[in-house]
């Protein structure tokens, strides 16, 4: 997800195409734009954002370890 400058509060999906949470904010569901592609021209699926991310928040920044160290399941 991504921020504009102008809207510092609001949140973009960038590869998501609807972005879904419960009442208590406890869980979120992202849908992947049909067309979301890597560089090389090849679809992303979800299997490589969950590996993505994954790996970031295991063995990336501190800044992305925090954050999956807050996510129960995938």
């Amino acid at each position: 997800m991504g921020r504009t400058q102008d809207e510092p509060f609001r949140l973009y999906g960038l590869i998501a195409e609807s972005i879904n949470t419960d009442e208590d904010r406890t869980s979120v569901e992202f849908k992947l734009c049909s067309g979301a592609k890597f560089s090389d021209d090849s679809p992303t699926k979800v299997e490589d954002v969950i590996w993505i991310f994954k790996n970031l928040g295991t063995e990336g920044h501190q800044h992305y370890r925090g954050l999956w160290s807050k996510i129960s399941s995938v």
